[in-house]
């Protein structure tokens, strides 16, 4: 969730009115996002934030930018998590330099997150978020090869049913479901999932009408 920031307008954005009514104390984990400095009003809520238990991971933005004609890259870095995160927070807090424009630290980051998420979570996460290195994609498709088994036990449940010849008919609108969130979770595009749950359907079908002719087909007897 991309939370509002302080000092707008409206009632709710205020400092002393924030924490309360955007929840903040319900979230798994917060993403402190900055391309320069943290303001006070930052530093005070982040603060409050660590003091009460909640995960922060503070993210620089626009790393593919910092440039100092006297320092290199890796010394202007170490500043900023020095000078601006481990002085100000504790040095036992995470710091991770992102660009969108390069991606760097996409991946980095992604995992930073996972890290503060139970079980269940961290599933749902690397089902749904985009992988940016061998690892993630990598733990992705395990995701998805929990999701293909939940699926398969739901059309078992349906062959369990005593019903003649249904016992091995397959369960297509779970497959179609199946299929699609899948699709959506490895980026497929919505037209392509269509075509491809079509052209699945149609197998399935002709591959469900041969199974009840055999199952219908009398025996031979010895």
């Amino acid at each position: 969730m991309d939370l509002p920031g302080y000092g707008g307008l409206d009632e709710e954005h205020t400092v002393s009115e924030y924490w309360e009514n955007f929840e903040i104390d319900s979230f798994d984990a917060l993403l402190c996002c900055f391309e320069t400095k943290l303001n006070q009003d930052d530093e005070n809520f982040f603060k409050e934030a660590i003091a009460e238990g909640i995960q922060v991971i503070f993210v620089r933005t626009k790393t593919d930018t910092l440039h100092d004609e006297e320092k290199s890259k890796r010394e202007l870095k170490r500043d900023i998590r020095q000078h601006l995160i481990y002085d100000v927070f504790g040095d036992d807090n995470v710091l991770v330099f992102t660009s969108a424009r390069t991606k760097l630290g996409i991946d980095k980051l992604n995992f930073a997150i996972i890290d503060h998420l139970d079980t269940d979570k961290k599933a749902k996460y690397y089902r749904n978020a985009k992988a940016y290195s061998d690892l993630f994609l990598e733990e992705k498709a395990k995701a998805a090869h929990r999701v293909v088994m939940y699926y398969s036990f739901i059309s078992a449940g349906s062959g369990a049913v005593p019903v003649p010849f249904l016992g091995a008919a397959i369960d297509i609108p779970a497959v179609m479901r199946m299929t699609n969130q899948i699709g959506r979770q490895f980026g497929i595009t919505e037209r392509r999932l269509r075509q491809l749950t079509s052209e699945q359907e149609d197998k399935l079908r002709i591959y469900e009408q041969l199974i009840r002719l055999w199952l219908k087909a009398p025996t031979r007897k010895s």
